[in-house]
């Protein structure tokens, strides 16, 4: 242990310091030493597809025949329970899950300076929400950066970060 006395005072470390080091030291060297000994054990494979390569590809080949294959005949009980072509094609599609964003051929909206509607745009942002922005506005003056929305009762952090590139202050 002098060698570590020696060190510490070399380097002008202080006790803690040299065992963390030492323990910095300890796990690249087990480390290493682990990577040396699998590299030894386990060979590396050549360049190429994977040793698995051929399970994969007969599982691939037999799932294709399933679904390229024609449909079978269907029993008279499953023929009527399923619906004909025609009922399928009345059925709509489910409407996707769409957020309200700004429309971007009009660029962002101008929190100092937008109306209601142009607020209402905003995610997140409903005709209450807005009355607020404007009343808030209209007490207090010009906001100096988004950011600052926050101050707006029901706006916080996760609000104004939808707000990213879609509104600006000037």
């Amino acid at each position: 242990m002098r060698w570590l006395y020696h060190l510490q005072q070399r380097m002008a470390l202080t006790h803690y310091e040299s065992i963390v080091l030492l323990v910095i030291i300890g796990f690249a060297l087990v480390g290493g030493s682990t990577r040396l000994i699998s590299e030894q054990l386990m060979p590396i494979p050549e360049p190429g597809l994977p040793a698995d390569h051929a399970a994969f590809a007969a599982a691939a080949a037999e799932l294709n025949a399933v679904f390229a294959s024609p449909a079978t005949e269907a029993t008279t009980e499953e023929s009527e329970a399923a619906p004909a072509p025609a009922d399928v094609a009345e059925v709509a599609p489910p409407r996707p899950n769409v957020s309200r964003k700004a429309p971007t051929a009009r660029g962002p909206v101008n929190v100092n300076t937008a109306t209601l509607a142009e607020l209402d745009r905003l995610p997140g942002v409903g005709p209450a929400l807005a009355q607020r922005i404007v009343d808030y506005r209209e007490a207090h003056g010009a906001f100096a950066r988004v950011a600052s929305l926050e101050r707006v009762r029901g706006i916080g952090p996760k609000t104004v970060a939808k707000f990213d590139g879609l509104a600006v202050v000037e």
